[in-house]
């Protein structure tokens, strides 16, 4: 007597969906091609010889391409055409290349089994330039090496430097006693002024404007009125800037913006600027 046993999946496979299609290149010819559906793919992808053949432009562009996972193809919803059951058969699915096949299939052997095959997917890597990245990332900061005037800024900076009782910082201006002395500075602030006062009787909305910043700035307390006794103090012991404004009709947050002209010479030929150290560039 002879018995029939029935064969049991040994393993199972997943097959992909692809279809032959024709694309039409920048010559208008038409290439046929094998293109592989992957519905859960987030990106397109096309072999070198593809875009040789194609005559397709490129920009250089740099996209890291992860692996291909091993999921299920699972069903979709609302397409219409598609055929499938219960039983883990493959899903056919009507599309605009034709019928496509994806999803689990069954491999049978009452002896031999397949062998497992793995498919990588990867980009060509510059080696040496992602190892020079790494170690340019990974690498210690070196200390800023500064010179004598740089090196002064920073330590009358720190030593300058408190917090008042609302959390404001404060520092004072870094002079370097080593240039010229400020001259004269007065004369200068007031024809500024002057230039101002008859743009005032020109313009009414730039008066309003104006005259909005300062009642801003006294506040805030960024400015102060100069009490009545040091209205005569003299020209050699403080500093006039000068200022002017500046408007942009088309803002729409600030239309006015007040300048502060800290590089006006003074009597001298000396300005604010030039009597302050410069400090290091970035952050100390």
């Amino acid at each position: 007597m002879v018995a029939q046993i029935p064969l049991e999946p040994q393993q199972k496979s997943v097959v992909l969906p692809t279809a032959v299609i024709r694309v039409q290149g920048f010559d208008g010819g038409l290439l046929q091609v094998r293109a592989l559906i992957d519905s859960g793919s987030e990106a397109s992808l096309i072999s070198e010889v593809c875009v040789k053949k194609l005559g397709l432009s490129r920009s250089n562009r740099k996209v890291t391409v992860s692996g291909l996972g091993q999921q299920a193809a699972g069903t979709t919803r609302g397409l219409p055409g598609q055929v499938k059951d219960n039983g883990g058969v493959p899903v056919a699915q009507n599309t605009i290349f034709g019928w496509i096949v994806s999803g689990n299939q069954a491999i049978y052997s009452s002896s031999l089994r397949s062998n497992v095959s793995i498919v990588n997917l990867h980009t060509e890597l510059d080696l040496n330039r992602t190892l020079r990245m790494f170690w340019e990332q990974e690498e210690v900061p070196k200390p800023q090496q500064l010179n004598p005037s740089e090196q002064a800024a920073t330590e009358l900076f720190r030593s300058t430097l408190t917090r008042d009782e609302n959390g404001r910082f404060i520092v004072r201006l870094l002079f370097d006693d080593s240039k010229p002395a400020l001259g004269e500075s007065l004369t200068s602030a007031i024809k500024r002024l002057r230039s101002m006062e008859r743009r005032f009787r020109q313009d009414e909305e730039f008066y309003t404007l104006y005259s909005e910043f300062l009642s801003e700035y006294l506040a805030l307390g960024h400015m102060e009125e100069v009490p009545p006794d040091e209205l005569e103090v003299e020209t050699s012991k403080c500093f006039y800037l000068p200022h002017h404004a500046v408007v942009k009709a088309e803002s729409t947050t600030t239309k006015l913006r007040v300048v502060f002209d800290a590089s006006c010479a003074s009597s001298t030929g000396v300005s604010l600027n030039d009597r302050l150290l410069a400090g290091p560039r970035g952050t100390q």
